[in-house]
């Protein structure tokens, strides 16, 4: 019979890391994630926030249309093209919380997105109310 010592690392957030670094990295990208949603609920948009982030890569023009108040059209979640779901957070492994009713069959509905997928829907048929 084998003992071995396993020693993990726990962030803020109830995840455990292996090594001490990543969990200094992920605390820190908590923090700054923590920091881009008040940004947002202060009326910044996403492109803001973002560079406060230190996001690494190119930011769209697009996302400076974006704030807490911007509705979109996420077509596969909803039963109609009524914009109705926004960003209300943002995520430490850098994408973003997006929320609403649109018509989806369960009622309000919500999940992460990335970046990526925020610029297609953002851009999707012109959706930003």
């Amino acid at each position: 019979m084998t003992v071995i010592e396993v020693t993990r690392w726990k962030t803020s957030d109830g995840k455990e890391h292996t090594c001490c670094e990543w969990a200094y990295e992920w605390e820190v990208k908590i923090e700054s994630a923590a920091k881009a949603t008040e940004m947002l609920e202060a009326g910044h948009s996403v492109a803001d926030c973002l560079r406060d982030m230190a996001y690494k890569l190119e930011i769209d023009p697009i996302l400076e249309q974006v704030t807490k108040k911007t509705q979109l059209v996420i077509s596969h979640w909803q039963c109609r093209d009524t914009p109705g779901y926004k960003v209300t957070r943002f995520l430490p492994g850098g994408g973003v919380i997006v929320y609403g009713d649109a018509g989806s069959l369960s009622g309000a509905y919500g999940g992460d997105v990335s970046i990526s997928d925020l610029i297609r829907y953002a851009k999707d048929r012109n959706t930003i109310l």
